[in-house]
């Protein structure tokens, strides 16, 4: 073959390249927080809590991928007209998730996601320090040009009113099993390039978000205008918002309390640019999953206007931050392709 293709890695002397991507955040983190004389934001409790989840959603995901296994063969067993035994899809599934190797693999994937949302908190939570200015007024004077004077917020609300505020509420917080659901796909699907891959780009979608929202910061159309948002029926996501308040309330009055948190809003929204990158991804695996990951992404959009989570530049930004993280990585791992001619034939040796 005159062609011979070549990999980009993913992994250097043994450690993944999403591992890297976290460890160097985590570098980073301590730094700024050792150079700002701040303790970390509880990241033990934070990690434990989070662990203790992915153990519990790792025993589903086995359970669900035997279950479909025994599916699968049944199906195939009828389309044959033989019965499949039990033990044939046990064995092949003990062989596929339950050995030594596998079950490490899935461990440090999983692992490594946990520490990232560890150190997406803590670097989160610096925003106030590093940058204190907020760009809400500029991107409220946008929307008004858009919106015909109002924020995308107001003027969903005037189209939809306020009785959709549960049931989009309801939409909203499903981010967080979507996103757990997500990881699992993933992960458990066996093709661990395709896996390290979509962990690659996962993780960048974080930090490169923390990234901008450093570079212009805002707080979201609910905090910078509340009376806009005030006549919504209280739901869970008012709750939310709520309660974030409150954390930043507590870090203004005691800046080096462990527990104060700073997590409103910010540019972009990573609530529709993880969604988004997620469906260019789940196109390549399952069409149907990936149609419903693009209704997700729909209303996903929806709703962080209309509680005014973010301003339209926010969606903007991240539909195109979910974009370009999903082609750089794919162009990253691509095959490259080398050109070898073929030797020039040797002539006879004479005898």
């Amino acid at each position: 073959m005159p062609f011979i293709s070549l990999r980009k890695k993913d992994s250097f002397v043994g450690v993944l390249l999403p591992e890297l991507i976290v460890l160097f955040f985590a570098l980073v983190a301590l730094g700024l927080y050792h150079e700002l004389q701040l303790p970390l934001r509880a990241p033990w409790g934070l990690y434990w809590s989070r662990i203790k989840g992915t153990a519990g959603c790792y025993a589903v995901s086995l359970v669900l991928v035997l279950l479909a296994a025994r599916i699968s063969h049944l199906r195939q067993g009828r389309k044959q007209k033989v019965f499949v035994p039990h033990q044939y899809t046990w064995n092949a599934f003990r062989g596929q998730f339950l050995s030594r190797r596998e079950m490490l693999n899935d461990f440090r994937l999983l692992n490594i996601t946990c520490i990232m949302f560890v150190v997406f908190v803590n670097l989160k939570h610096l925003i106030p320090y590093l940058n204190p200015l907020r760009f809400d007024s500029a991107l409220y004077r946008l929307d008004q040009v858009i919106f015909h004077g109002m924020s995308g917020g107001e003027f969903l609300i005037e189209r939809l009113g306020a009785r959709w505020a549960p049931t989009l509420s309801s939409g909203y917080t499903l981010f967080y099993p979507y996103v757990a659901a997500v990881i699992y796909i993933f992960v458990m699907q066996r093709n661990r390039r395709l896996a390290n891959e979509f962990l690659t780009g996962f993780f960048l979608i974080w930090f490169c978000g923390l990234l901008i929202a450093y570079a212009v910061p805002t707080t979201g159309p609910v905090f910078f205008m509340p009376d806009a948002f005030s006549h919504l029926p209280w739901t869970e996501v008012s709750d939310m918002q709520s309660k974030l308040w409150r954390h930043k309330l507590v870090l203004d009055d005691y800046p080096r309390h462990e527990a104060a948190t700073y997590l409103i809003s910010g540019l972009p929204s990573l609530h529709l640019a993880v969604p988004v990158f997620a469906t260019i991804y789940l196109w390549r695996l399952q069409r149907v999953l990936a149609l419903l990951s693009g209704l997700f992404c729909a209303m996903t959009a929806v709703t962080t206007l209309y509680f005014g989570w973010h301003w339209l530049a926010d969606d903007i930004v991240a539909i195109l931050l979910g974009v370009g993280i999903a082609r750089a990585t794919r162009r990253y791992f691509a095959p490259r392709y080398l050109y070898v001619p073929d030797a020039p034939p040797q002539p006879p040796v004479a005898r």
